[in-house]
């Protein structure tokens, strides 16, 4: 029993001794070893492809700007065969937004050891900078140094691609460069060219200023440049004239105006003498008065054609619809209006003639108009007042009211006092009393509201024996 139970325990022993004497040996043999290593770029692991890392300028930048000092802790014949091509710093920025981040330097083997340890870290953390990748659809221009000889011009270059005409191009990078970019841009010399130029070149992301973008990517990178070189001898600018299908809705006109509203022509001096404008494809005119805009063809007369062919081939209308004003003359009276209580009023004329203006619409809705003369506030006197004229949207006056001539006056109510007869013989006593006369009134008109009554011509009555 004692045999059973002592078995199982030697050999744990035995093995732990085993353990203890191996561990013993291989360190005397093959001792742990520390080895340094500086200056060790730093990958970046874990970012999603719509974020890039950028460096202070803002610039796209593959790994950060930092390099790390770190220790690698192995047995010595694995440390002894250990390079820097084996050592791989990191730091994993999975998950990380745009923005400034500070993240922990890590490292492994390269091929993956087990048996080492990597410690020591200078820096233990980096400051990275996070972007989010953006891009923007923006015009190409093409700018010109110099010029073509005297008796020379140049047509307006044309890029292209593929034989295909390009005025945008697709700027990528970092959103903070993007921004600053306004296009693409390419430059030309045209010193003493006299022949027709064809030449590819780079497209460049400018900003404002016209300075390089730095960081971005253009597409495409590169275009197809033709500038047509002309004797100025066969150039002539003439203006383009519109044509229209049929004409405005009724009470309107239609005011166009055209962009570009000329076009340079090329062909023989005979035939460029008999040109004098060029002509668009018929303009059909809906039946409504909304504004609207749209590209027309131009129509060339045999034997020129635009200078810039590509470039110049159609114009952009802008239509209006404006009302088409008229006038009219009405006769309107004059209506006084707040006649101070106690006045009487006079004035002329009655009635005036009114010039308004509008559309023929508005001008035939017309209804119960007329001239008031306000009269709040006034005393006795005369005064200058100009009516006023309540008009609806759309009419206007076209000509200035006239002034009238307003006299208000008190109204006078006459009295009637007889004399009292006297004795002839003692004339502080009453006469002897004789037949009463009977007084008979006269009769008179009516007074017209218009004719305001005299204070100086009293009514009296009349007296009969």
């Amino acid at each position: 029993m004692n045999k059973l139970a002592g078995s199982p325990l030697r050999a744990f022993v035995a093995a732990v001794l085993a353990s203890i004497i191996w561990v013993f040996v291989s360190f005397t043999e093959n001792p742990q070893q520390v080895t340094p290593f500086t200056n060790l770029p730093i990958r970046a692991e874990g970012l999603s492809s719509s974020l890039t890392l950028v460096d202070g300028e803002g610039r796209p930048i593959p790994v950060p700007d930092d390099v790390v000092n770190l220790s690698v802790s192995g047995p010595q014949d694995t440390i002894t065969r250990i390079t820097k091509q084996n050592v791989q710093p990191f730091i994993n920025v999975a998950g990380l937004e745009p923005g400034s981040h500070e993240v922990a330097v890590q490292a492994r083997s390269i091929p993956s050891r087990s048996d080492l340890d990597f410690q020591s870290f200078q820096p233990a953390t980096v400051l990275v900078q996070i972007e989010q990748i953006i891009t923007a659809s923006l015009p190409l221009t093409i700018t010109t140094e110099g010029q073509p000889p005297t008796s020379y011009e140049a047509s307006l270059p044309i890029a292209s691609v593929n034989g295909e005409m390009i005025k945008q191009v697709t700027i990528t990078g970092p959103a903070s460069q993007v921004n600053k970019v306004v296009g693409g841009e390419i430059t030309l010399d045209l010193s003493s060219q006299t022949s027709n130029l064809r030449t590819r070149r780079n497209i460049t992301a400018v900003d404002l200023a016209g300075r390089d973008v730095e960081g971005v990517t253009v597409s495409p990178e590169i275009a197809d440049i033709e500038v047509r070189i002309l004797s100025s001898s066969g150039i002539k600018r003439v203006p383009i004239i519109y044509t229209t299908l049929n004409g405005p809705p009724a009470g309107y006109r239609a005011d166009v105006v055209l962009e570009p509203a000329f076009v340079t022509l090329i062909g023989s001096a005979q035939r460029l003498t008999e040109v004098e404008f060029v002509e668009t494809q018929p303009l059909n005119l809906p039946n409504a008065t909304q504004s609207y805009t749209a590209t027309i063809k131009l129509r060339f007369p045999i034997g020129v054609t635009p200078r810039d062919a590509q470039a110049a081939d159609s114009t952009i209308a802008t239509v209006r619809f404006v009302p088409i004003n008229t006038e009219i003359v009405l006769t309107l009276p004059l209506v006084p209006r707040n006649l101070p209580g106690g006045l009487e009023l006079n004035y002329q004329p009655r009635q005036i003639e009114v010039t308004l203006r509008g559309n023929a619409q508005n001008l035939q809705n017309l209804s119960d108009l007329a001239l008031v003369l306000d009269l709040a506030g006034r005393t006795a006197g005369s005064y200058s007042i100009q009516p006023s004229l309540n008009l609806p949207s759309g009419v206007s006056l076209a000509k200035p009211l006239s002034v009238i001539q307003v006299t208000l006056s008190p109204i006078s109510i006459p009295t009637n006092e007889p004399a009292s007869p006297t004795n002839p013989i003692n004339p502080t006593e009453p006469s002897a009393p004789e037949a009463t006369p009977v007084s008979t009134p006269t009769v008179t008109e009516p007074i017209s509201p218009t004719e305001p009554i005299s204070p100086t011509e009293p009514i009296s009555p009349t007296l009969t024996p």
